[in-house]
């Protein structure tokens, strides 16, 4: 999941998504500010309505449900990446507490002396003692001023450091979900997707097609040309299916050279028409060899499209629209059925 948010309103995220963490048990690690994060934006209306539950079942939210919340509804990160990122999560907090502590240690023991300072002044002090006085309380006063502004800079500096954790878990959240060859969703994160969208599809909006792609001939292409030709083949197919998506249309790439395009919203009839404007868009591509200026045509691909029928598995639609895909290959390739 993308976040296009600015810097004011990922400021406002931010804040809120601070004050809810404070409210519950779980340990404050990059993990539970993602969870907090994404409540907050208010895009992923799944984890909300469960957030929501949880909370209303048992009032605070412990370490292991944000964790299982985190898995289920946000990005599932590597282990190494979590353990580092929690590692500086932790460390900033220490920090930052350290120098609220000494703060407040400094301030205390200010005002201990200014109590004292209190119980010794007399109308008849002599002034030199009492000039001597107030030296000494200029003194205390800039020493606690300057811890203040210790503090002052601390947050500061911790304030960036968190804009750093959250970009980069953001950044290591994108490379869990996406292929990094093509360039969209991977197997794992399209799966997900799709169960959430078929789990939430509502009676008044329950078109839903299903577009399986698969590059023609793509062992052959391979033992003619070279892998690395192979591969600038999957990222040609997934820049010119990331162009063609819009909406809540989800594209991943499904295995080695199959695609796979999940289209809410749309008949059978329009999804038809979305495949059949791929392959001819791509039949009529030409892709550039690596270190040749001799670019190479005659590469199409196959589709499969099927719709959503009411209470079906996910699996059953996909095994509909992949037994439609076959069917495009064993009739010839380079066209589009429709399942039955």
């Amino acid at each position: 999941m993308k976040y296009p948010d600015n810097a004011q309103r990922s400021a406002e995220y931010l804040r809120s998504a601070l004050a809810l963490m404070s409210k519950h048990d779980a340990a404050l690690h990059p993990i539970t500010y993602a969870v907090w994060y994404e409540y907050a934006s208010g895009r992923n209306p799944s984890l909300n309505h469960e957030l929501d539950r949880q909370v209303q079942l048992h009032g605070r939210i412990d370490e292991a449900l944000t964790r299982k919340l985190y898995e289920s509804h946000v990005a599932d990160l590597d282990p190494q990446t979590v353990a580092r990122l929690n590692a500086e999560f932790q460390r900033l907090l220490e920090d930052v507490s350290t120098s609220a502590a000494r703060t407040g240690d400094d301030a205390n023991e200010f005002g201990l002396r200014l109590e004292k300072l209190g119980k010794e002044l007399k109308p008849d002090m002599p002034m030199s003692v009492l000039h001597e006085r107030i030296e000494g309380m200029l003194t205390d006063i800039a020493a606690v001023h300057g811890s203040i502004r210790a503090l002052t800079q601390r947050l500061d500096h911790s304030q960036h450091e968190v804009e750093r954790l959250k970009s980069e878990l953001i950044r290591a959240r994108e490379e869990a979900v996406i292929d990094g060859l093509s360039g969209l969703l991977n197997r794992k994160a399209f799966d997900e997707r799709m169960q959430l969208l078929v789990s939430n599809l509502s009676a008044a909006s329950k078109d839903l097609a299903l577009v399986l792609i698969d590059i023609d001939h793509f062992k052959q292409i391979n033992d003619t040309f070279g892998h690395l030709f192979g591969d600038a083949v999957i990222r040609s197919i997934g820049q010119l299916i990331k162009s063609s998506v819009k909406g809540q249309d989800i594209a991943a790439r499904y295995g080695g050279e199959e695609f796979a395009l999940l289209l809410p919203e749309t008949p059978l009839a329009g999804a038809l028409v979305v495949a059949e404007r791929l392959r001819c868009a791509f039949a009529q591509s030409r892709i550039r060899r690596y270190n040749s200026e001799e670019p190479v045509g005659n590469i199409t691909i196959s589709a499969g499209v099927a719709a959503y029928r009411a209470g079906e598995h996910c699996n059953a639609l996909i095994e509909r629209a992949d037994a439609a895909l076959y069917t495009s290959k064993a009739q010839g390739r380079n066209r589009v059925t429709v399942a039955e």
